[in-house]
């Protein structure tokens, strides 16, 4: 995981410091955007049951399973590795929402639906983020922590 680009340069981000104008001007984003996002949130239900469950909850937002900024900034073959490799290294306390890109959807293949839920306690995925796409946006605000490769969902949970 090293590879990610937000790792890499962790310290230059780090290191940005926004003045008083800067916040207020993302203060005004997210008062803009939220109460739409709130208002329609089909999505509300699901998570407070998670939050129930575990200590934590974190989003894992996979992207197009063959994505070329995937393959260039990390060292996974592909989605399920990478998938893998975050739930053998996240504490079972911890639940992980998955979403997958609207275009690339590979969990709902039973074998492999079947195969994260029945080997990973904090599996967790909610079925009808297939239905609506972009749901990773409806679900940022209610998580604890975002896991991501190169996906626009990290971007976003840093502003």
């Amino acid at each position: 995981m090293d590879e990610s680009f937000l790792l890499r340069h962790k310290n230059e981000l780090l290191a940005l410091n926004c003045n008083e104008k800067e916040r207020e001007f993302l203060e005004k984003i997210r008062q803009f955007f939220y109460p739409v996002i709130d208002k329609s949130n089909f999505y509300t239900v699901q998570l407070g049951i998670a939050r129930k469950l575990y200590q934590k909850v974190i989003l894992l937002s996979l992207q197009r399973f063959q994505s070329p900024l995937f393959r260039t900034q990390s060292t996974f073959k592909d989605q399920i590795e990478y998938l893998k490799y975050v739930f053998d290294n996240v504490d079972e306390s911890i639940g992980i929402i998955v979403t997958e890109h609207s275009s690339d959807r590979i969990l709902n293949c039973a074998p492999i639906h079947d195969y994260f839920k029945n080997k990973y306690k904090n599996f967790v995925y909610i079925p009808n983020t297939e239905i609506f796409p972009n749901s990773s946006q409806s679900i940022l605000r209610m998580v604890d922590g975002v896991v991501t490769v190169s996906s626009t969902v990290g971007l976003q949970a840093l502003l």
